[in-house]
């Protein structure tokens, strides 16, 4: 097993998760006296350029602290989904469910409390418009829910909330944990952008695919998430899923819709420049009638760039 060291730290700002710095000093950040202040999130961006790591801002919309002012320059992205805050923000009644069926099948109890985390995602189409920003998806797993100072109930758990969600990284296919490298092969990939979040507890996204094609003379140009599609006359996006449960699956153009498919592969010719991503729900339907659209999948974003540098990330 390969573990990258990460923490996240309070700063005047908001949460700030920092991955990739040696044990000793992340244990400096984590540990901090009472008199000390918190460290700049330009501080932390130093210290991840230093040694190679990245920064992400963690839970910058809903939750009890989220980021207050602008998203720093510096960081590589942000927290589109967080597993805490899904399930903290549903009605009561929603929680009692949950609850209840927890004890039989903790992972679909917990799922199926996703929604949409619109206000982030929100957040990051407007990022996406000025910079390359990634999208990544956290568990902040606590072990249970605090009631007062003393009590607490061991709801979720840490097993239940870290099979919710993963961030799958593109590496290459040579790839092994057991590499001097690995660990700088996925700091990479995840600063780059070359993954996409699952909500995996639905079922295993192992699989998803998000690339463009444009001819570039004699050969062709293909980009993968995170990367720069160049546009010309034939320039298309595809999409593939693993075949299941049915789906919706919406290509968005800079946060706005512009293809709605309901098939495990679908290809999209591109005509203008700007950031697409894909989202890919799961539809499930009630016994009782009516349906409902579950958060499966968030892709990051294929850049597609016109001759005159028109969607070209700064």
């Amino acid at each position: 097993m390969l573990v990258v060291p990460g923490v996240e730290v309070g700063t005047a700002g908001g949460h700030y998760a920092i991955y990739g710095v040696p044990g000793p000093e992340l244990e400096g950040l984590y540990h901090r006296g009472p008199h000390m202040e918190s460290p700049s999130p330009e501080a932390l961006d130093s210290l991840a350029t230093f040694h190679g790591g990245v920064t992400i801002v963690a839970h910058p919309r809903g939750g009890r602290k989220p980021w207050r002012g602008e998203i720093p320059s510096g960081a590589a992205g942000i927290e589109i989904m967080n597993g805490d805050i899904e399930w903290r923000n549903d009605p009561l009644p929603d929680l009692v469910r949950a609850l209840f069926f927890f004890p039989f099948d903790s992972r679909a109890s917990l799922a199926f409390l996703i929604d949409r985390p619109s206000s982030a995602l929100a957040l990051w189409d407007s990022l996406l418009q000025v910079r390359p920003t990634v999208g990544v998806a956290a568990l902040d797993a606590h072990g249970g829910l605090r009631l007062g100072k003393r009590a607490s109930l061991p709801f979720p758990s840490y097993r239940a909330v870290m099979a919710l969600t993963r961030q799958h990284l593109l590496v290459p296919a040579a790839f092994t944990v057991n590499k001097p490298d690995a660990a700088r092969v996925l700091l990479d990939a995840l600063a780059a952008g070359r993954s996409f979040a699952g909500c995996d507890a639905l079922g295993s996204t192992r699989g998803f695919a998000f690339w463009g094609e444009s001819p570039e003379g004699p050969a062709e140009k293909v980009a993968l998430m995170g990367e720069v599609l160049p546009l010309r006359e034939r320039s298309t996006l595809h999409a593939r899923l693993p075949r299941g449960a049915p789906l919706v699956v919406r290509l968005l153009l800079d946060g706005v819709a512009v293809a709605e498919e309901r098939s495990w592969e679908f290809e999209y010719p591109v005509k203008r420049p700007g950031a697409y991503r894909v989202e890919v729900y799961q539809r499930r339907y009630s016994r009782l009638g009516g349906s409902s659209d579950l958060p499966w999948i968030f892709s990051n974003p294929i850049y597609v760039a016109d001759r005159a540098g028109r969607g070209m990330p700064d």
